[in-house]
Parts: C-alpha cells; sequence; structure tokens
C-alpha cells in the first residue's frame, strides 16, 4: 500500500491496486491522512470495491480517516483474531487496547505475551504524550491454525518522531541515534522527572521480547528505520517519517520457544 500523489494543496491516495493491506501500512495511512488534514490539505481518497477494500472497511481504516463508505458485507467479531484499528489519543485507555491488541497472539498463557502486555501498554501512553496528535494501533492474526501462523501489532502517528521526544534529555546527533537510544533499557524522555512512572523500558522490552521469539521489531522515525529479525539488527535510510511507525511480527513456533531472559522481562521490574 504505497500511493500518494500531491498536487498544490492536494493529495491523492490511490488504494485502485491494493491487493493486500498489512497493519503497519493502515496504521502509517492513518496517520499521515491526520497529518494531512490538520495541514489544512485537501485529501481524496480513490479506491474499487475488492476484497481488499473490505478488508480495510472492516479493520475501520476509513472510519478512523474519516471517510464514509457503503458497506456491503456482514462484520465479524474480533474473536481473538484481529484488532480493529483505534483511535490513539487523549481519550484511549491504553491498557484496554493493549490487551486488544495482544488477543490476536496464542498461546495466551505465554511468558512472551504476558512481558507485551505491560510494555505495549506503556508505548502506546507515550505516543499520545509525545506526538500531540492521534496515532492509530491495530494487529491481526494470519494463517491461524497453521504451523505458519504469526502475528503483527501495528502503531503509527505523524507527531514529530523519536529524535524530537529524546532532545530534551540527550545529546542525539541524528534520527539514527536517536533509534539506537530508544531501544537501550531505561532511556526516557522523562528522565529526571520524579514525578514520571515512564522506566525507559517499553521499546526495549519489545525489542528483547521480539529476540527471544525469534520474530521481529521495526521502529521508523524521522529518516531511519531500525530492523530487529530475531538476533540481528540492521539500520536503513528512508526518505522521511514525520513521526514514528512501530510494528511487532511474531510467530506461534517463536513464542512457544521463546526463553525470556530474568533480566530481562518486564515482569521483574514493574
Amino acid at each position: 500500500m504505497n500511493a500518494g500523489t500531491y498536487r498544490g494543496d492536494q493529495c491523492l491516495i490511490d488504494l485502485n491496486r491494493v491487493t493486500f493491506a498489512l497493519p503497519c501500512g493502515m496504521a502509517a495511512l492513518a496517520a499521515l491522512v491526520v497529518k494531512l488534514l490538520a495541514d489544512d490539505l485537501t485529501v481524496r481518497l480513490s479506491a474499487e470495491k475488492s476484497g481488499a477494500f473490505q478488508y480495510m472497511q472492516n479493520m475501520n481504516l476509513f472510519q478512523q480517516m474519516g471517510v464514509q463508505t457503503d458497506e456491503e458485507f456482514n462484520r465479524r467479531p474480533q474473536g481473538g483474531r484481529f484488532c480493529r484499528m483505534v483511535r490513539v489519543d487523549f481519550m484511549v485507555e491504553t491498557e484496554q487496547l493493549s490487551r486488544d491488541m495482544l488477543a490476536v497472539v496464542q498461546p495466551n498463557d505465554s511468558s512472551v505475551k504476558a512481558d507485551l502486555a505491560n510494555c505495549l501498554s506503556e508505548s502506546l501512553s507515550n505516543l499520545w504524550a509525545h506526538a500531540r496528535i492521534a496515532g492509530f494501533a491495530l494487529a491481526q492474526s494470519f494463517e491461524r491454525g497453521t504451523e505458519h501462523e504469526r502475528y503483527e501489532l501495528a502503531v503509527a502517528d505523524c507527531g514529530g518522531g523519536i529524535l524530537q521526544s529524546l532532545r530534551e534529555a540527550y545529546e542525539i546527533k541524528d534520527d539514527k541515534h536517536a533509534l539506537e537510544l530508544a531501544c537501550q533499557r531505561g532511556v526516557t524522555s522523562y528522565k529526571g522527572n520524579p514525578r514520571s512512572w515512564h522506566y525507559g523500558m517499553g521499546l526495549f522490552h519489545i525489542d528483547e521480547v521480539a529476540k527471544a521469539a525469534n520474530g521481529s521489531f521495526t521502529l521508523c522515525s524521522g529518516n531511519w528505520k531500525r530492523v530487529r529479525r530475531g538476533a540481528d539488527v540492521a539500520y536503513y535510510p528512508v526518505s522521511g517519517w514525520p513521526g514514528t511507525i512501530m510494528t511487532i511480527s511474531l510467530n506461534r513456533s517463536g513464542i512457544m520457544n521463546a526463553q525470556i531472559p530474568p533480566h530481562t522481562s518486564v515482569l521483574r521490574h514493574v
């Protein structure tokens, strides 16, 4: 899902050729539309009715962008298979949203899921606190009931990014350096604030859980993105994102075999 054309003060988003939409793409698109509208641009949307279009409708993409569409299908209950898109702002209950997103992850009693429940809630809370513009979150399971069962959880905003959030507390060179810092234990923009309950563990623990479960964790902000795949971490330049996109991708077999180190588990730090 990668189509947008600017013409003066208008932006045309063409979804006609979309055949498959991942949570990260939908979250980013909704966040971008909110940013464009806040900048007084006119946003036009072009989309043919198709299976992908109905899926995006069912996941609340158009609804969250403020676009009214006729739904020619019966909405299914989430049932732990997916979590429809939710607007993340000052009104959202981040702990409940975290639980709803993690409902797609199996098995229910895994240490991976228990650890993520705490650190994901902190990261969602940070989104609004720093961005001051609505972000969006959703989740989806894929190939349910097969040996390839996997899960994707995504959050995106266009609220300035990690560099801007950390700059007041740390000396930071650029967006890449900001991403490096953000995934370290104890790094928080609330450093030195005795009244803050933010411990700087959210992104660090998500990263460690993805490593232990042989999954992936992608953090994109500004001109760089950081990608964790199992034990490996790589950095890639990007054309620029005016905020933050966070994507957690896990698979059932990795979760079943994960061993969360005692010094890493968020349950030992709260």
